[in-house]
């Protein structure tokens, strides 16, 4: 279900889009996955990559994203525990948690190889 709803929102893109998933391996649990958009990749500036918020998802930028990958790659992402992403266990220590999640990001940055982003 939230894979269609995701997809009637995203509809309302003018930009083509692509959804994938990312496999960053045992981020947080044993197998980590997490869900993708990316806009305007053939573009040579630096990539922008946004991190939505507690309680959203990917779809959540959609009234932006036409005019943010005007001029250079998006790539949007579902934090881990939200939207399609994996949904692990997490401590109940918000320092560990924390860390776990900047692990995910930065596990994700190297699989997209990325080297230079604005986060």
């Amino acid at each position: 279900m939230l894979r269609a709803v995701e997809k009637k929102i995203l509809s309302f893109l003018k930009t083509p889009y692509r959804g994938f998933f990312v496999d960053i391996g045992p981020a947080i649990g044993e197998a980590d996955k997490i869900w993708t958009i990316s806009l305007n990749t053939e573009s040579k500036e630096v990539p922008l990559v946004l991190l939505h918020g507690l309680g959203a998802g990917v779809a959540m930028w959609v009234m932006n994203l036409d005019s943010i990958a005007k001029d250079r790659p998006v790539y949007a992402m579902d934090v881990l525990g939200f939207g399609r992403s994996s949904r692990p266990g997490f401590s109940n220590d918000a320092l560990i948690c924390d860390k776990k999640f900047v692990k995910s990001v930065e596990e994700w940055r190297r699989e997209m190889n990325i080297n230079r982003m604005v986060l």
